[in-house]
Formats: structure tokens, sequence, C-alpha cells
């Protein structure tokens, strides 16, 4: 019982225990724990077409294989290691996103890592750089992915998941989470085709609702207000649109009565998220031709519902 208690005040910690008994000699636990959760060290490391933080505590060695030194057996990828065969995993289908097959007529770029129990060789698709990044915790409705434990803002604005490796590894072994299939990448792509534009004048909220969006396996196009809008669906085809309502030089109900008379773009079903509840802003957004009110802060499951909800509609139209 006193144990288990301990397990779970370190892996709130993010660190790691280990305990090692020798008959007759006694019991050596082993705990460690980062400095700070806040500010850490981190690798940055592409993986499925995504850029991703990984605490550099976390990380025991970098590898970079050639074609000569990995191979499949028994439909396995693996690799030796300090007198050991380990099996490689693409972290991309650790995290459930979509991944191909690797070429093993290349070299890879190899993490090894451990839980309490193994080593593991984790692949990624391409190595960038180290760096001191600052940890911000996620939203409740945000924290869905498995082994995420934060994010962090990069100097060029972009927003990283901060991943948990141990958390993740432990998850894996106990069977809580399970790799990625084949028939769940063929979904996975199908529904990367499918672009929602998300338009509001707030940064924070083009984010937030970009990473709910790209969680629900979609392809997040942003834009800063209503004209900005237009000039996306010029360029781009989209088969939904989340706007807020009150925005700079051409607002959400002034969007969307231009989208309602634009012949190549009526149909799009128009989701309006907005901080203005009453019933008078309801009804003005439904005269201007919006499909659907929802007011802030949405929930992911109610954006969810709804994303699906109007998407279907497009398909069956």
């Amino acid at each position: 019982m006193g144990m288990d208690v301990v397990q779970t005040a370190v892996d709130d910690l993010q660190g790691l225990l280990r305990i090692s008994s020798t008959p007759g000699h006694g019991t050596t636990i082993h705990i460690q724990v980062p400095l700070t959760l806040i500010a850490t060290n981190a690798l940055l490391v592409r993986t499925g077409g995504n850029l991703v933080a990984i605490p550099g505590s976390t990380i025991q060695q970098l590898l970079h294989v050639s074609a000569a030194e990995h191979s499949m057996e028994d439909g396995h990828w693996r690799i030796p290691y300090q007198g050991q065969s380990l099996e490689v995993l693409p972290l991309a289908r650790l995290l459930g996103w979509q991944t191909t097959p690797p070429d093993l007529s290349k070299g890879h770029s190899l993490l090894i890592t451990a839980s309490e129990q193994q080593a593991y060789a984790l692949h990624v698709d391409e190595i960038l750089q180290t760096r001191d990044i600052v940890v911000k915790s996620l939203a409740p409705w945000l924290n869905l992915a498995q082994g995420v434990s934060g994010a962090c803002i990069l100097a060029n604005g972009a927003v990283a998941p901060v991943l948990d490796l141990l958390r993740m590894l432990r998850n894996l072994e106990s069977g809580s989470l399970t790799l990625n299939t084949t028939s769940t990448l063929k979904v996975g792509k199908t529904l990367q085709r499918t672009r929602i534009l998300i338009v509001d004048d707030s940064l924070s909220n083009r984010k937030s609702l970009s990473l709910m969006v790209e969680q629900m396996g979609y392809q997040a196009i942003t834009a800063v207000d209503g004209l900005d809008a237009l000039q996306h669906l010029h360029a781009h085809s989209v088969e939904l649109i989340l706007t807020d309502l009150e925005m700079p030089r051409m607002n959400g109900l002034e969007m969307t009565q231009a989208i309602r008379i634009w012949p190549e773009k009526r149909h799009l079903p128009i989701i309006m998220i907005t901080s203005r509840s009453t019933k008078k802003h309801r009804q003005m957004a439904q005269q201007a031709g919006v499909d659907a009110y929802l007011t802030k802060p949405v929930d992911h499951d109610t954006l969810k519902t709804h994303t699906h909800k109007w998407l279907k509609t497009q398909l069956v139209a």
C-alpha cells in the first residue's frame, strides 16, 4: 500500500521509481524526479509529420542506425543494442498518429528510452535540436492524447506538445495503450483530407480550436477575420467553417452573408462560436445563415458532436 502511494506521487511528478531486492541483503529503492516541471531541457523531434518536445531526462541515447544495423524479425522491426535485441516502435503510432511502414533499405533516427521494466527504441522522422522550454499545462478538454503532459511555445510561435514517455510506456505495458493499426491509419488519412476553416481574431482561440480540430483528425486552416477567411476560401477547398462573431474589418455575420450568396461556397456549414449568448445574437446569426450557434468556452465533446453532425450533412449533400 505504501509503495503504491509513492508510485502515484512519483508519476505525478513525471519521475521514475525502480525497486530491486536481493535475498539476504535487502531492497534498494531508486527515485528519480525532475527538479522542476515548469522549465526543462527538451529534445525537439518530428514524428508523423508533427513537431513534439521530449524532456531530455527521459532519453538515454540518440542513435542513427544504418540499413545494415536493423532488420525485420517475425514481423517486428528490431535493432541490436547492448547485447540484446530491441523492438523499434514508431513514436507516431504510440501517439495514435498516421505513419507509413519504415523503409529498411535506409538509415533511421532512434531514441533509446526505458520504463521500469525494459528498454525501448523509438523511431522518429527527424531529430532536430535541444532547447530549454517552459511547459504549459493543458486545459482539461485538450488533455486527450495519452502521453502528452503539456505544451510549449517555440520561438517562431508554433505550439509543440510535450511528451511524457514514461507514462506512455507504462500504459503500453499495462495494455491500456495499444499501437495504431493499419485500418486506423487508413481512416486517419481520410480524415486528414477534410479541411476546417477557423476564423477568429484571437490568437489563443485560433490555437485552441486548431488543436481540438487536429485531435479529431482533421486539417485546420486559420483566418484572423471574415475578410481574411474569404481570401482563404478563394485559395482553399474546405468542408466546414468555425467562426467567431465579433471581429475587425468583417465580422462573422457579414462573412456568413457573403458566403451564402457565393454560388460555389453557399453550401458550406458554418458554426458560430462566440461569447454572446443572448437570444438577439442567436436570431441575428440564424438570419445571416449560420447553421449552429455555440457559446464560449466550448468543450471538446460539444465541438466534436457538432463538427461530425455537419460534416455528415456535407457528405449526404
